[in-house]
C-alpha cells in the first residue's frame, strides 16, 4: 500500500495556510472514530500523484505513527484549480466504509455505430465495502447497447464484497436516437392521414 508522510500543524490561521501552500504543501485534517481531529500538512506533489492515479486509500505517517486513511474530501481553489485542503478519514480494518467511486465506460455501443448518441448519466456511484475491497473505479461495458437502450446501476458488474448505495434504476448511460431520426418520425406522424369512419 502506498504511503506518504504528514506533519502536524500547530497553527490553524489563514497566514499559516498560505505559507504552507507557497511551500508546496497542502493543509488538511485527519479524523476518525474515537480519534481527536489532527491538523496536518502533506506534500502537494505526493498527494496529487496518488489522487491522479485514482488512489484514495493509503497509509499516512504522522510523527512516526502510521494510519490507514481514506481521502474523504479534496478542496480546490475556484480560480486556479490548485489543491488547497484535504480531509483524511482513518479507517479501521473489518469496518465497512462508504465512498464515491468513478464509473468508467468502455466499448463502442452498437447503437452509436448505427448513428445513435451515447449520453452519460451518473459518472460516480457511492459504494459500501471493506477498506481493502475499495475499487479505484467500476468498469461498465456499453458495447451491446442499441438505440433506445440504457445501462442502469442495477446492471453494473461489481467486484466481490462491493455494494452500490444508489437507486438501482438510476441511469449510467443511454443511447439516444439521432436528432434527424427523431424529427423524421415526428414529421411522419404529423403527415399521416387521419382515418375516416
Amino acid at each position: 500500500m502506498e504511503k506518504i508522510t504528514a506533519s502536524v500543524r500547530l497553527k490553524k490561521t489563514r497566514g499559516e495556510r498560505n505559507r504552507l501552500l507557497k511551500e508546496g504543501k497542502v493543509p488538511g485534517v485527519m479524523y476518525g472514530k474515537n480519534i481527536e481531529p489532527v491538523a496536518v500538512a502533506v506534500n502537494a506533489r505526493e498527494l496529487e500523484s496518488l489522487v491522479e492515479r485514482g488512489l484514495k486509500l493509503f497509509e499516512l505517517s504522522v510523527e512516526g505513527k502510521t494510519q490507514r486513511v481514506l481521502v474523504k474530501e479534496l478542496q480546490h481553489h475556484p480560480v486556479t484549480g490548485k489543491l488547497i485542503h484535504v480531509d483524511f478519514q482513518v479507517v479501521e480494518s473489518g469496518r465497512k466504509i462508504r465512498q464515491l467511486v468513478p464509473v468508467e465506460l468502455y466499448g463502442e455501443p452498437a447503437g452509436v455505430k448505427a448513428g445513435g448518441i451515447l449520453e452519460h448519466g451518473l459518472s460516480e456511484v457511492t459504494v459500501e465495502c471493506l477498506p481493502e475491497d475499495l475499487p479505484e473505479f467500476i468498469e461498465a461495458d456499453v458495447s451491446k447497447l442499441e438505440v433506445g437502450d440504457c445501462l442502469r446501476v442495477k446492471d453494473l458488474e461489481l467486484p466481490p464484497g462491493v455494494r452500490v448505495i444508489e437507486d438501482p434504476e438510476s441511469i449510467i448511460a443511454l443511447i439516444s436516437a439521432p436528432r434527424d431520426y427523431v424529427e423524421e418520425e415526428e414529421e411522419t406522424t404529423t403527415s399521416a392521414p387521419e382515418a375516416t369512419a
